[in-house]
């Protein structure tokens, strides 16, 4: 398993950035980037630190970083770069994803000060160069997608909260104009194991209503016909902005910008804790549009236990319903195994993710809740000795699902589970 870890990252290098998986997702995803950086620490640091520079390579001038980046992808896969209308090089997407760089980058560094003298001058070296993107991506997100200054983070479309399919946006998204015409090409892959056929005309609604809009951010998050306050995105968003003030203060960054990132942090800490519904004892997401929470509770509602922020009532809470919902499946299922739109290998709707079972993880360790942690990993560690690196697992068999030879999946069984 460590060789196989290590040979579907080589496999999937291209020099300045690794694809998601060769045969489904040929570009570089933002989020991905984020973990597979981590799989790269373990085997070279300095590519590691690439891996990062290279996805905020398409960063906007005004801060923005696009969730696809397509470099020299051979042929076209769905979605492709000409959906969005952003021609460049790279081309990119028009939306953003989940913000774990600035999460990622103090842990690149911690690794690298503990591989010796060379290590840490290289890793203090790049993340002072990864500084000022990372501080521009955060005030994009706190300034244009968070106009109304609640102190959360807006999402304009299911993509971007990395957790396309979830059925937390079944209902928001039933009320975006679907695009007419016909649907999108066949994706690689059984079709149970990828979004919904029926969703798709709506994610191409929105990317029609984002693209006559300009992609003018702070508009759409005040005015879109999909605004979602995601409980997994803010959760991150939390964390990123506590490790981005702590980053600072290891690099002895500028006290302007140590103290605008301390002020994030608080902001977001409080924002998130409205996303609490104490009755169901979760974080929900909120439908911005109609002011509800969107349910079933999801995986995105334990990564409150990753944000740092989550209040010990909270915390001991959701390790109770981390325990629930693996009794009978594999932890953590993507939505709640009692929910009627649960399904055990659906895309999001059920299926298991390494990316987010690594998250909760390793907040339920820095919540003392060790034992739980080290559990959770001994099972992700058995579905990947028993599936191999695929995008996502069925979380009552733990067949392996979606794509193959998945970027992620490889890294984190490296970084995380002990394949080095």
């Amino acid at each position: 398993m460590r060789r196989t870890a290590r040979q579907v990252l080589e496999a999937n290098d291209r020099g300045d950035h690794t694809v998601a998986s060769p045969h489904v997702y040929p570009y570089q995803w933002l989020w991905d980037s984020g973990f597979i950086a981590l799989g790269w620490a373990t085997i070279d640091g300095a590519r590691a630190w690439r891996e990062l520079e290279t996805v905020l390579r398409g960063q906007a001038p005004d801060g923005f970083v696009p969730h696809v980046l397509a470099h020299r992808a051979p042929g076209r896969r769905f979605p492709d770069p000409d959906l969005w209308g952003r021609p460049g090089d790279p081309a990119t997407s028009g939306i953003t994803q989940p913000p774990v760089l600035a999460s990622v980058a103090l842990r690149l560094l911690e690794h690298a000060r503990g591989a010796g003298a060379q290590s840490r001058r290289q890793g203090e070296a790049a993340a002072l160069r990864l500084w000022p993107s990372l501080m521009a991506f955060h005030r994009w997100l706190h300034r244009e997608r968070d106009p109304l200054g609640l102190g959360l983070v807006v999402s304009v479309h299911p993509w971007e909260t990395g957790m396309d399919d979830s059925p937390a946006w079944d209902s928001p998204l039933a009320a975006v104009a679907p695009r007419a015409g016909p649907g999108p090409p066949e994706l690689p892959g059984p079709t149970a194991d990828r979004p919904g056929a029926a969703a798709y005309p709506r994610y191409l609604g929105l990317v029609d209503e984002l693209r006559a809009a300009g992609y003018q951010s702070s508009a759409l998050a005040v005015r879109g016909s999909f605004r979602v306050a995601d409980a997994g995105t803010n959760a991150v968003m939390a964390r990123a902005d506590a490790d981005l003030a702590l980053l600072g203060r290891r690099l002895g960054a500028g006290t302007g910008d140590i103290e605008e990132a301390q002020g994030w942090a608080r902001r977001s800490a409080e924002a998130l804790s409205t996303l609490w519904d104490d009755d169901a004892g979760h974080f929900l997401s909120h439908d911005l549009v109609t002011g509800r929470a969107l349910r079933p509770a999801t995986s995105a509602s334990f990564l409150g236990l990753w944000s740092g922020a989550a209040s010990p009532s909270q915390v001991q809470r959701l390790a109770a319903h981390v325990e629930g919902w693996a009794r009978g499946w594999h932890p953590v299922p993507s939505s709640d195994p009692e929910a009627a739109s649960f399904d055990p290998r659906g895309f999001w709707r059920g299926s298991v993710w390494v990316n987010v079972n690594w998250m909760i993880a390793q907040g339920l360790g820095e919540h003392g809740e060790g034992a739980l942690a080290q559990r959770m990993a001994a099972d992700s560690r058995a579905l990947l000795q028993g599936a191999g690196m695929r995008e996502h697992f069925h979380a009552r068999s733990g067949e392996g699902l979606g794509a193959t030879d998945f970027s992620w999946t490889a890294a984190l069984a490296r970084w995380w589970l002990g394949m080095e």
